[in-house]
């Protein structure tokens, strides 16, 4: 049996308003779950904003 994967390419931007919905929206879970992805975008964000001043 082989494995195939597909990359869907999804962008921050483009995952933004579903992230959003799902905070006024969303179920409890969703909700933290879209706390958690909020975060961590953020994280990566400020790294990357480091490493572009180095």
């Amino acid at each position: 049996m082989t494995t195939e994967s597909i990359s869907l390419g999804l962008t921050w931007q483009g995952v933004l308003p579903m992230l959003l919905a799902a905070l006024v929206d969303g179920t409890d879970e969703g909700k933290r779950i879209a706390r958690e992805e909020l975060a961590r975008m953020a994280k990566a964000a400020d790294m990357a904003a480091r490493d572009s001043t180095k």
